[in-house]
């Protein structure tokens, strides 16, 4: 089943410009989908639209099988949101700022301390929420948003702004809720190496058109799928011979370092193979290009 599913999404702000353009997302069930974009690519617009804090003219937008456009109230009582950054009362402790939620949404109390051990701030239940880090505060942020025990989690940059150390937080926490507490995270974010790390599905919009959507592994797979690499042989001169033999790409570019040219992954293990069988020494093997240059070409192809 598809937790996501949109069809045709169209949204403008104004006739000018289309801010979403005929955008089909398929975030499957308990998957992590990392929705990639540059800064102005449309995301938090798409995710506004997800939570229906901007309206789609058209019904095509369905969460958990159902039509947002007729079943808004009973889905969100089984969505969490996050949008941008979390609304918080700094003068009140992280426990009390929960407390409020659960006020407000007939919850029983008693879920707090579960989701503070959850998100990791049990020590910081009686702390005022002024004292907390920007970390601390997105982990408050996304516990206000597991308060319902919702199926589906809707983030919006949760990493954004954050210290190295902050984003690993926030990177493991939303692993967590995945594997261990069976979640499906939607989240938006435009830090490709943050992506690769948790998700297990992308999709990536760029001017509002979605320009690739699918499994990380398959991602990987066409990122990979043919280029250059690197490998690295100390005293290279003594087997340059001996490599364009068999090998005639084969391009010395330093004393340490020979280029070959591959057409998939499994090239690359067979001329590794091959060198440790002539008794070639590899000290190290570069993959020239790879994700971060793939993901520049699919930005740029189509850019206008």
């Amino acid at each position: 089943m598809l937790a996501i599913q949109t069809n045709n999404l169209t949204f403008s702000y104004s006739s000018k410009r289309k801010v979403v353009s005929s955008l089909s997302l398929e975030v499957p069930d308990q998957s992590i989908y990392g929705f990639l974009g540059p800064n102005g690519a449309g995301k938090t617009t798409t995710i506004r639209l997800l939570t229906a804090m901007l309206l789609s003219d058209a019904d095509n937008i369905f969460i958990q099988g159902k039509s947002l456009a007729k079943h808004r109230m009973e889905i969100f009582k089984t969505v969490g949101t996050l949008i941008e950054t979390p609304s918080l009362y700094l003068h009140l402790s992280g426990e009390e700022n929960l407390k409020i939620i659960t006020t407000l949404r007939n919850i029983h109390p008693k879920v707090i301390a579960d989701i503070l051990a959850t998100v990791g701030l049990s020590h910081a239940a009686k702390m005022k929420v002024k004292q907390y880090s920007l970390g601390m505060k997105q982990r408050l942020g996304i516990g206000m948003a597991l308060l319902p025990n919702p199926q589906l989690l809707i983030l919006d940059e949760p990493a954004n702004g954050l210290d190295p150390n902050g984003i690993i937080e926030i990177r493991e926490l939303l692993v967590k809720l995945n594997k261990e507490h069976g979640k499906t995270i939607f989240v938006s974010s435009h830090l490709l190496t943050e992506v690769e790390k948790m998700s297990t599905h992308i999709g990536i919009i760029h001017k509002g058109v979605m320009r690739y959507q699918g499994t990380l592994q398959n991602m990987k797979e066409s990122a990979y799928a043919s280029g250059e690499v690197i490998f690295k042989i100390p005293n290279t001169s003594e087997y340059l011979f001996s490599l364009q033999q068999e090998y005639p790409q084969a391009k010395q570019i330093s004393n340490e370092e020979v280029l070959f040219s591959f057409v998939n992954q499994q090239e690359v293990a067979a001329i590794n193979k091959q060198l440790v069988k002539k008794e070639i020494p590899v000290s190290g093997i570069q993959i020239k290009g790879g994700l971060e240059e793939w993901f520049m070409q699919i930005i740029d192809k189509n850019n206008n």
